[in-house]
């Protein structure tokens, strides 16, 4: 089985091998490819290249452990609302010795993997990341629904835009395992009352977005100083202001609303996308 770099939704480096050995087939589809291999026991939350018995190509999240049966709703919920520029999820199973999640195959690059590969996101290219994901976002919080913890392994950068590839994905229920698609990422991503207790919402869907604008703008760089290790991470998410400086003046406030350390004070997605509309008319972003 070979490894994809960067495909799909989250990605390995080039060159980057299987630890462990892999199934062939799951849930009656051949697997060919592992598009992204988190860390805890055996490789918890293996994401494959998966080939449908018609031959068309699927993503399969096999999912490690045990716990996963209450998250049937979720998942019934987000195949319904279908939110646009969404990865469409396909089927499920969530007990028993094989458990997965399947949802349509998006070919490209994931965001973590693209700016720190390539760089800044910018211009044109950012504007289209930034409405991208806010209208996916809005398309769930219409149905009454949150995506939970979005991060930049989580959007994939399309030629014809951007796609949210884990809408519905349910987290491993031991959470003290390392995140199957994101790690550091994950963590940096969550707003600051998380750092509480709190559970995801609309406002911290909203603060996630900011925050992968700002990630994209800075070419891979964590808009918080101290990122890379995690008590001084969760420290400065909490204390400081994040670096805004990477994006376009005129997108500043913008993010720095989102970004906000009060949940109330954060604008909801359709404000988000209205004044995103806004800045694009006047030909500021």
């Amino acid at each position: 089985m070979v490894a994809v770099a960067g495909d799909g939704v989250g990605g390995q480096p080039s060159g980057w091998t299987s630890p462990v050995d892999d199934p062939a087939e799951v849930g009656g589809c051949a697997l060919d490819a592992v598009i992204a291999r988190g860390a805890g026991p055996g490789g918890m939350n293996t994401v494959y290249r998966a080939i449908a018995p018609d031959g068309s190509p699927l993503s399969l999240t096999v999912l490690r452990g045990e716990g996963y049966e209450h998250c049937a709703a979720q998942l019934e919920a987000a195949r319904r609302a279908d939110p646009p520029a969404s990865a469409r999820i396909v089927a499920w199973r969530l007990d028993g010795p094989e458990k997965f999640v399947i949802r349509e195959y998006v070919h490209g690059r994931d965001l973590a993997a693209y700016a720190t590969t390539y760089g800044p996101v910018a211009g044109r290219d950012l504007q289209r990341l930034a409405i991208g994901v806010a209208v996916t976002l809005n398309g769930l919080h219409r149905h009454g629904l949150v995506y939970g913890v979005l991060k930049p392994n989580d959007v994939v950068l399309t030629e014809s835009g951007t796609v949210l590839c884990g809408v519905g994905l349910p987290d491993p229920p031991d959470q003290e395992h390392a995140d199957p698609l994101g790690g550091m990422q994950k963590m940096l991503s969550r707003p600051p009352e998380s750092l509480f207790g709190v559970g995801p919402s609309a406002a911290s869907d909203v603060y996630a977005w900011g925050y992968l604008v700002a990630f994209a703008a800075g070419g891979g760089r964590h808009p918080y100083p101290s990122a890379g290790d995690a008590v001084a991470g969760f420290d400065a998410i909490w204390r400081t202001s994040p670096d805004l400086s990477a994006l376009p003046e005129a997108l500043r406030p913008l993010i720095g609303a989102a970004m906000a350390r009060e949940p109330d004070a954060r604008p909801s997605i359709d404000r988000v996308l209205a004044a995103l509309a806004d800045l694009v008319r006047d030909g500021a972003v």
